[in-house]
This record gives C-alpha cells, sequence and structure tokens, in this order.
C-alpha cells in the first residue's frame, strides 16, 4: 500500500495537469469560451477598454495559456522524477524525458484541435507550449545552480 500511495504522490499530478490540457484542447478552450470568461473581467477593470482590445487580449492570454500550460507540466514531470525517492536517471536523460513527455502531449493537444468544429491545430502553438517546457527547465536548472553547495562539485 505504500508503493501505491508514493506512485500516486509521484504521478497523479502529472495526469491531473495532462487530463486539464488535453481538456483545454477541445471546444471548451475555444476563443469565443476564453473571450466570454474574459470580457466580463475585463470590461469590470478597464470599462472604457475598446473591442478591438478585447479581441487583441483575448489573443494574447490564448497564446501566454500554451507557455504556462506546459511550463507547469514539465515542473510536473521533473518533481514526478525528484520525489522521494527519486527516480535513478541523471539529469540529461531527464531532460530528454521530460522534452518527450511533453512534446507528445503538447501534439496530442494540437491533435485534438485538427478534430474540432470551433478549434485548429497550429504548428505554432506547439512550439509556443515547447516554449514554455524550456522555460520550465531553465527554472530547474538555474534553482539548482543557485541552491547548489559551493563546497560540492559540479556534475
Amino acid at each position: 500500500m505504500k508503493a501505491f500511495s508514493r506512485f500516486l504522490r509521484r504521478w497523479l499530478p502529472v495526469v491531473i495537469w495532462a487530463v486539464v490540457v488535453l481538456y483545454a484542447s477541445t471546444n471548451a478552450g475555444s476563443t469565443a469560451k476564453t473571450a466570454s470568461f474574459l470580457r466580463p473581467m475585463l470590461m469590470w477593470f478597464f470599462p472604457d477598454l475598446p473591442p478591438i482590445d478585447l479581441r487583441e487580449v483575448n489573443f494574447l492570454v490564448r497564446k501566454t495559456a500554451h507557455i504556462l500550460q506546459f511550463f507547469i507540466f514539465a515542473l510536473l514531470l521533473w518533481r514526478a522524477a525528484r520525489v522521494e525517492p527519486p527516480l535513478r536517471i541523471g539529469d540529461r536523460l531527464l531532460v530528454a524525458w521530460v522534452v518527450g513527455i511533453s512534446g507528445v502531449v503538447a501534439g496530442l493537444s494540437e491533435g485534438i484541435q485538427i478534430f474540432s468544429r470551433f478549434r485548429g491545430a497550429s504548428f505554432g502553438d506547439f512550439l509556443l507550449d515547447m516554449t514554455g517546457v524550456m522555460l520550465a527547465l531553465m527554472l530547474v536548472f538555474l534553482t539548482k545552480k543557485l541552491t547548489r553547495d559551493p563546497e560540492q562539485p559540479v556534475a
């Protein structure tokens, strides 16, 4: 039972977040749906915002969401490998593993959109997803470098 508990602690956040990402790839994450959420919020904060700006803000929020979703996904994958007891793989292999799994999920996400009436797949969005992954990995290694014991040799 202890092993199953460890397994859940390690992988459940990854699976839940992957489901969230893939759900957002359906019609639930369409431009119209995000605009219907953003419009009232923006109009409440900025009542004089012209309609053209709302479209631009919606576009920017949607593109930023691609980066943020996969930034979080990559961090969750890294965490899953490093939760106690950590998986016994080196950082280079782990980077390849995180990039590979993230790439598969990003590809699935765009693939779902091919079959959606209100969505469209985009290689540019795939690149934004992978940008989020790279930013997460940069944060991981920057954090490791900043928190490393100066007396310990670099591996």
